[in-house]
């Protein structure tokens, strides 16, 4: 019996949607596939992350270092998908992490030498002076990098290995920036000539001390000798530019007048001022 037309084409409908509903099947079959395989994939051991090596010089303890890594790398996504793949190693979150928790690292640097290997090239920040609060075994001295900022608790040092600060401030937090750039750059370059000058003044022995931050940006080192009865207060500030102000005490410890003026006195110079442009003013007691 003929079909008629209506139903010709309700047929043709029907058979239409279940090919569809088999198309929809089929690529829901296939995507499943293929996400099982994508996340088989990256379950494989070469693919993630199997070895940590460390590289520089640098004062973190490494073994802490790379433990910090593999507790980032514990667990897995929807519980399908594990931490440590590669594909999922976020080189600027790991790197900004690394440095929150070791604030002396100034440079990290992350690569894959091959597939399962994290290689960090690392760079610690160059402190050569210390800001202190206080005096004696209780005081708290921190690292300053370049840009004035505490970065990391410093230990007491029974030798003076590197340069400090003291100020009556209170202790500050961690990340604090105490002193501008510019303003340590000069403090650090004088600080640096007088401690490698001394061999310059008339009688020998002296040593850098402490230096202390003074009311309206001054500063006092103090030269010391056996102990802290000889001393010597040098006074400067950053207004003018390190070079100045070396220049100008180097011509003062090179001069004929300073130094008979010294052997006169037994050498006992109170202090040496070098605030003011163009002049420095010295008293013997």
């Amino acid at each position: 019996m003929p079909h008629s037309k209506a139903e010709l084409l309700r047929h043709g409908r029907e058979l239409e949607k279940k090919k569809k509903q088999i198309a929809r099947v089929v690529g829901s079959v296939a995507s499943a596939l293929i996400i099982a395989g994508f996340i088989g994939l990256l379950n494989l051991s070469f693919l993630r992350v199997t070895q940590i090596n460390f590289a520089g010089q640098t004062s973190i303890d490494q073994d802490e270092a790379k433990d910090f890594i593999k507790e980032r790398f514990i667990g897995r996504y929807l519980g399908l998908v594990p931490r440590d793949s590669i594909f999922f190693v976020r080189k600027n979150i790991l790197i900004a992490d690394l440095q929150k928790k070791f604030p002396s690292l100034e440079k990290v640097k992350v690569d894959w030498p091959n597939l399962n290997t994290l290689a960090l090239q690392v760079v610690d920040r160059e402190s050569k002076i210390l800001w202190c609060v206080g005096a004696g075994e209780s005081k708290q001295c921190y690292y300053l990098d370049k840009n004035g900022q505490l970065y990391q608790q410093a230990p007491n040092f029974s030798d003076k290995l590197l340069i400090e600060l003291h100020t009556n401030l209170p202790p500050q937090k961690i990340g604090t920036k105490v002193m501008g750039p510019k303003t340590l750059a000069r403090v650090t370059a004088i600080l640096n000539f007088i401690k490698g000058s001394t061999n310059l003044w008339p009688s020998k022995g002296w040593q850098l001390g402490v230096t202390e931050i003074m009311p309206l940006a001054d500063f006092r080192a103090m030269l010391v000798r056996g102990s802290e009865i000889n001393q010597i207060s040098i006074l400067f500030n950053t207004d003018q530019t390190a070079n100045t102000i070396i220049t100008n005490l180097h011509s003062v410890l090179k001069s004929e007048q300073f130094a008979r003026e010294w052997r006169a006195t037994g050498g006992q110079l109170e202090y040496l001022d070098l605030r003011f442009p163009g002049k420095v003013f010295y008293r013997f007691k």
